[in-house]
């Protein structure tokens, strides 16, 4: 397609440059002629001052210079250790932690569920010791094998003197709880001595 203006004949004529005017038109597009007037303010307006531009140049460096000595000063006045991508760092170690106060120790997988422990009572479990019969019974697998840690919860059961039929006096222990998925109680029966437990049972309800 032909551009142009009819009104204007060199317009239309395809071998014509900026209507055949090109010292004072412009066409940087190769669409429609110009009066270079502006294309020329433009270059002045971008090259008016050139030894300006250089004065702005050498004032950036100036300033960005000036800029990097003072952080360059911040850091070595900082107590804090800096990082330089050039210098291998050191691996980060862990922070030293006192086991003995702050390590929690992780709770047993046990499957038993005493009642809440009463700390103030005196807790007739707490120096038990277990009779060859009792050991064997434990590790039998069933109701005699609940867990150790039930002792623990001995102040929390109904306490009472049982006379059997020796005549002898013992001491029975029941603490309400479940065990593998059952209610009842967890037994105990200990000797005159206080000390030596020959019964230790879980009674379902």
């Amino acid at each position: 397609m032909l551009l142009g203006n009819i009104k204007n004949d060199q317009s239309l004529n395809r071998f014509a440059y900026v209507d055949g005017q090109p010292i004072s038109n412009v066409d940087p597009f190769g669409l429609c002629g110009d009066s270079d007037q502006s294309y020329q303010q433009i270059q002045l307006a971008d090259d008016e001052d050139p030894e300006e531009d250089i004065s702005d140049w050498d004032q950036n460096l100036e300033a960005m210079g000036e800029a990097e000595q003072e952080i360059q000063q911040e850091q070595a006045n900082s107590p804090y250790p800096t990082y330089d991508p050039n210098c291998p760092q050191p691996p980060v170690q862990p922070e030293s932690v006192d086991q003995s106060v702050n390590a929690v120790p992780a709770a047993p997988n046990l499957d038993f569920t005493p009642i809440e422990q009463n700390n103030e009572a005196e807790n007739p479990l707490a120096n038990i010791q277990y009779t060859d019969k009792v050991k064997e019974q434990m590790a039998s697998g069933d109701y005699h094998s609940f867990p150790e840690g039930v002792d623990a919860f001995g102040a929390d059961g109904t306490i009472t003197t049982i006379t059997g039929g020796d005549s002898i006096e013992r001491t029975e222990v029941e603490i309400p709880g479940s065990y593998q998925g059952k209610e009842g109680v967890f037994q105990y029966i200990i000797e005159p001595d206080g000390v030596t437990c020959n019964h230790r049972l879980f009674v379902p309800n």
